[in-house]
Formats: structure tokens, sequence, C-alpha cells
């Protein structure tokens, strides 16, 4: 026994070369399965540690109006809700540019956002800036905004820069939503205090649920929060309904009373100019008529003020047709939410299959190298068989041989697997979305799994290689193999 073991390691000595690109090759085969197994877990872990951090709500509900009180009310008794916060948000140009600008209210509770640098707004009229803009403006800058709109929700136009932050509302930095303003992108978005904007300005509310399964990416969680909205998007339609109706109510009895008015004041104009036209006949232009022209002009005004407000009803009874209340799930109001997790599913699926690759290859490599590796042995093999060696005892030499090579391959490619393959793959990730700082995660079970394929690739092609070689006896071991036809 102490020869053979002194056999075999003279046979690690003499073979190191050998030894060592099989172990490479076998390694490189473990990175590549190991690496992509777990970094579509890691680019998830990440996003789902800075939703966390940020109090990221499940849902968002959005409103083309102002929020009423009454919807509100009803949307703070929404079962399955452990926390709301309502928030105004709208679009505005930056003057004298064509860029558009998203300003928020600051949230306090869900969806709050990260300060890269500078300080969070303590007036209505501070900013910040998402950090996008940083290579635009500076902290101290002065920016002003306007609207298109005949009428804004903003209470300021005029703000300072005081800090640059990031929100994960917009998880995907360079995507930052589209408008129909401006060139049809958004430039940057900002945060202001909530009381920069006008008091009934609250068009939108952040829900955090509860009892929900599975977590963000997570089959389970996608399909019980797409099932969540589709029901609240019922209470919703139901809640718009009777909104319109109340205020297409409401708009109904300003044009009445404007048009009221407007009747009032036409027959009034009509009875004073009469009776001045009646004046003048009999007694000619006189001084004493100026006052009576000055009322008539006053009444004049105030038809001309009466038929603003009765156009202005119309308007806004058009665009009650268009008033929504609508409700997403963060596939729809985290831009770059989707796109993410889409790309781990391929990285998933590509975990599936492109390893195989190299396990073929290291598989087909050990098969050619320890055929070679035992036909150089037959005659030491047909020696020990016939010295009296079991054939369990000789074909040890090459079992632990190929052992060795799978539990370094296995130690050294599940090392860089979990370190390296991870790391290089996020990086580009990295650039493109708001990703936290990098940490690594390690699974025992994808190391067991491995540790199991490096041994049926190196171990069990080994011993059938040299299993069959066994079946010969001894003599015709120690007989040097003829040369194949056509050799000499």
């Amino acid at each position: 026994m102490r020869q053979l073991n002194h056999n075999i390691l003279m046979e690690f000595k003499k073979t190191k070369s050998r030894f060592l690109s099989l172990v490479i090759l076998l390694s490189l085969a473990i990175f590549v399965f190991i690496g992509l197994s777990i970094v579509g877990s890691d680019m998830r872990s990440i996003a789902r540690r800075e939703f966390a951090k940020t109090h990221m709500a499940d849902v968002e509900v959005t409103s083309t109006i102002g929020l009423t009180d009454s919807v509100k009310n009803e949307l703070k008794k929404l079962k399955g809700v452990s926390a709301y916060e309502f928030g105004s948000q709208t679009q505005v140009l930056i003057q004298q540019t064509n860029k558009v600008l998203t300003i928020a209210s600051m949230p306090k509770k869900l969806n709050t956002v990260t300060l890269t640098s500078g300080k969070l707004p303590q007036n209505n009229q501070e900013i910040v800036l998402s950090s996008t803009a940083k290579n635009k403006y500076k902290i101290g800058d002065t920016i002003t905004v306007s609207s298109p709109k005949t009428e804004t929700i903003l209470a300021e136009s005029r703000f300072k820069i005081t800090g640059f932050v990031k929100s994960m509302n917009y998880f995907k930095a360079s995507d930052l939503g589209n408008s129909n303003l401006g060139n049809g992108e958004v430039y940057a978005y900002a945060f202001v205090n909530l009381s920069a904007f006008t008091s009934d300005s609250n068009n939108l509310v952040n829900l955090k649920l509860s009892k929900i399964q599975g977590q963000p990416f997570e089959t389970a969680y996608e399909k019980a929060i797409a099932k969540k909205v589709k029901q609240l998007q019922v209470t919703l339609n139901q809640l718009n309904t009777t909104r319109i109706n109340d205020l297409n109510t409401q708009v109904n009895e300003q044009l009445a009373d404007a048009k009221n008015q407007l009747d009032t004041g036409e027959n009034e104009l009509a009875r004073g100019r009469s009776q001045l036209n009646t004046l003048i006949a009999t007694f000619g232009e006189k001084p004493e008529f100026a006052l009576q022209q000055e009322n008539l002009k006053q009444q004049e005004e105030a038809l001309e003020v009466a038929k603003t407000e009765i156009n202005t009803a119309k308007e806004k009874q058009k665009d009650l047709e268009n008033v929504s209340l609508i409700a997403q799930s963060r596939q729809s109001f985290i831009e770059g939410y989707a796109d993410y997790g889409e790309s781990t599913l391929h990285l998933d699926d590509l975990a599936k299959t492109f390893p195989i690759i190299f396990f073929l290859i290291a598989i087909l490599v050990t098969l050619t190298t320890m055929n070679r590796m035992v036909d150089e042995n037959r005659i030491e093999i047909g020696t020990l068989r016939a010295l009296g060696f079991t054939k369990r005892e000789v074909i040890r030499k090459f079992t632990l041989y190929s052992l060795a090579i799978a539990l370094i391959s296995s130690v050294v490619g599940s090392a860089f697997g979990f370190l390296l393959l991870p790391k290089l793959v996020i990086q580009p990730y990295a650039t493109m979305y708001n990703l936290g700082n990098f940490h690594y995660l390690f699974s025992l079970p994808l190391v067991i799994i491995a540790l199991i394929l490096a041994i049926l690739s190196t171990v069990l092609v080994t011993y059938l290689s040299a299993r069959v070689l066994l079946h010969q006896t001894p003599k015709a071991l120690m007989t040097p193999e003829k040369p194949k036809g056509g050799t000499r």
C-alpha cells in the first residue's frame, strides 16, 4: 500500500502541467455555472434592498385632476393597505428652454428620495434636482419654470437649487419618462415641499399593500400585485364616475348661474340703453347723462365677465370627459423596473444552457486525457495486478487524481463565480440603473451542485475509463499494446 501511495504522489509530480490544465478547464466551467446562476439573484437582491431602503410603494394611483376630499376619504378606507401617502406632481418647461422638468412634492413616508449632495428644501422657494442634472446646474443656482397650461398647480415658479437627489421612481437613470411638452422627453425630475403646490393639487397617492406573497421581481409577487391592481381599478372607476357626476353638477350650476346673470344683465343693459336714448332724443346730449353712460359701460364689462365664466364652465365640462383615476403597479410607475426584471430572467435562462457547453468540453477533454493517462500506465497497472493488488486498489490512483482535480476546481471556480462574474455583469447595469452598493451572495446548494458536476465530469469519467482496461488480464496489460493499423 505504501508503494501504491508513492506511485500516486509520483504521478502528481510527473504530470503537473496535465493536472493544472484540467483544473483550469473545469474551474472555468464551474465559474460560468456558479456566476451565471447567482448573478440574476444578485441583481434582484440589490434592487430589492434599494426599494426597501426607500420604502417603495407597491401601487401608485394617479388622477388627471386634483383629488377631491370625498375621493381621498374613500382611498383611505381601502382594505389591504398598510400605508398611504398623498402627493402632487406636474410637468413644466424650464424657462427659455425646451426642456421638460417633472416636479413632485417631497415624499415623507413612501418612495423617499436619497440625497446625493446638498440639502433638502426648507421652504417653498427651494428645490432639489435629480443627479442627472448636475452637469448643467449647481447648488445655489436659480431655476424658473413655466407651464403652457392656463392653470398650473404650482404655487411658485422660481426656485433656488439646494441639492441633488436620486429617486427609485426613476430606477433607470437614462429613462426619465415621456411628456407632451417640449421635445417629448423628460430632461430631469425635481422635488419641492408640498406647500409649493396649490392646496387642492393632490393628484396621486402611493399605497403600500399588506399580506402580499413573494418579493419584487418574483412571479408570486407580480401576480399578487397585478390581481390587486385589477380589483382596485374597479373601485377607482366607480369613484371616478361619482366624482365626474358631482363635478358635472357643480359645473352645470355654475353655468346656469352665469347664463342667468348674462340674461339679466343683457335685459338691464337693453332697458338702460333704451332709457338713455329716449332722454337724449328728448333733451339732447347733456352732461348729466354721463353717469348713466358710465353705468352702461360697467354693465357691458360685467356681461363680458359672465360670458368668460360661461366659456370657462364649458371648457371644464369638456375636460371632465378625459378625467381618469388609474392604479399602476411597479411594472408601470417605476421607470425601468420591468426591463430590469426581464434582464435578470434572461440571465437565469442563460444559466440553464450556457454552462452545459463548458461542462461538455470539460468532460470530453477529461475523457481523452485520462484515457491517455491510463494507457500510459497499462504496464504498471498489469504489474500491480500481478503482484496481487485488487482492482479497487489499482483504480484508486486514478480516482484520487481526478478527485483532486474536482475538489480544487470546485473551490477555485466557485470562489471566482461568486466574487468575480456577478460583479463584471452588474457593472454595466450600474451605469444604467440607480443601483446601490454591490453585495455578494453565497449559495451552498449551488456549491454542492457544482461539486457533483465536477465529480461526474472527472472521477466518474476516469473510473469508467480505467475499469475498461482492468477487464484485461495482468499478462495482457504488461504486454506492450500493438500499434494501430496504419502506424508504426
